[in-house]
């Protein structure tokens, strides 16, 4: 059991998420009738066909499959899966409601908080001063990817929402952090959208040099990302933005 986990959670952290779903679904399809075990067997074949459904739900929702996503996390019935379901009705659905329903439930997840601060993009009721404390309590690479990602978001709600300079120079710091703890080794499509963001901070800034730079590092790790799962397909518009973002800079500096 934990095996079929461990591997679709590489190949998830590697951005193969085509395979990963071709995987989930074999794996599923070789858990037989559960009916055909004793209860407290049943019990944990249950719960790893719940985490192969979530998994699978990730992977939808990395694709912008977002009806399957939905349907995998909701048939899964888990914290991880309204974990997902709390970030598409944040940054899909627009939501609310449903958001902060999930945070009532679970109030010290991670991913949920993190889907909070991804609605902020989008709400007038959450300040500034309300996203910094949320990356500072569940920020950092002790709280896993979300810990992450929060940090990262926390700095897109500083930069689409920049009241000053200040707020902007904030802004990069925040991305700047996310990409150092993201590493070298894996989260291409993570670390790729992060340096293209870095890229339009500093563009806004008027720093047209370090803009080229985090461009080019953008459009390269979406290259990777592509070439690791050439199946998805937004993978492959957002390598073409970086692209073409790379080929603007370039002309205007």
């Amino acid at each position: 059991m934990a095996k079929i986990i461990d591997d679709l959670k590489k190949l998830y952290d590697a951005g193969e998420y085509s395979k990963c779903i071709e995987e989930a679904v074999r794996a599923l399809a070789d858990i037989v009738d559960l009916h055909l075990f004793e209860a407290e067997e049943a019990e944990k074949w249950r719960e790893v066909r719940n985490e192969i459904r979530v998994r699978m739900a990730w992977c939808y929702y990395k694709m912008q499959r977002y009806p399957e996503a939905k349907a995998d996390a909701t048939e899964a019935n888990t914290e991880r899966g309204d974990e997902l379901l709390a970030q598409i009705a944040a940054s899909v659905d627009k939501d609310f409601k449903a958001l902060d329903r999930f945070r009532l439930k679970w109030p010290g997840n991670v991913g949920i908080a993190n889907a909070w601060v991804t609605s902020a993009f989008n709400r007038t009721d959450v300040s500034h001063e309300d996203v910094r404390a949320a990356a500072k309590f569940f920020g950092g690479k002790d709280k896993g990817r979300a810990g992450v990602n929060i940090i990262r978001n926390a700095g897109v709600f500083f930069f689409k929402n920049s009241r000053s300079q200040a707020d902007l120079e904030e802004a990069g710091r925040y991305i700047q952090q996310a990409i150092e703890l993201w590493g070298t080794g894996a989260s291409f499509d993570h670390r790729a959208s992060a340096h293209g963001l870095a890229s339009e901070v500093q563009e806004k800034l008027g720093k047209l040099i370090p803009a080229l730079g985090e461009a080019i590092l953008s459009s390269d790790l979406w290259s990777v990302a592509c070439e690791r799962d050439p199946k998805n397909q937004a993978f492959s518009e957002k390598r073409k933005k970086a692209s073409d973002r790379v080929r603007r800079l370039t002309d205007y500096i």
